[in-house]
């Protein structure tokens, strides 16, 4: 049975499977189906996942592919946690917006264009 605290020594330990790096990247995520399409700041990230921040707190809904505006990479991703409109996800395909590989992603990749 899991305790009913925790120590402060506990919260400080790392439970992802990779590092993450601290970022201030311009990100646009695209979720549901069709695609809604909203503004984000990439806070954090990795090979694995991500911490994105939104302009405010939406309903998300799946599925979820985020576009870092600086680098044109396309992520597909699963929502691991919200807080308020601090996101946390996790990777499950990544795509480069110059060679994309479906329709949605060639609505992100004409998005890039756009906004580079």
């Amino acid at each position: 049975m899991r305790p009913a605290f925790t120590r402060i020594e506990d919260r400080n330990v790392e439970r992802r499977a990779s590092e993450r790096r601290r970022t201030l990247l311009a990100a646009k995520l695209s979720f549901g189906d069709p695609g809604m399409i909203v503004n984000c700041g990439v806070r954090n990230i990795s090979p694995l996942g991500a911490l994105i921040e939104l302009e405010s707190t939406i309903l998300l809904r799946p599925p979820f592919r985020l576009l870092t505006v600086r680098d044109g990479m396309i992520y597909e991703a699963e929502l691991v946690w919200a807080w308020g409109a601090r996101v946390g996800l996790n990777f499950t395909a990544e795509y480069s917006a110059q060679t994309p590989a479906n329709d949605t992603t060639k609505l992100l990749r004409a998005i890039w264009s756009a906004v580079r």
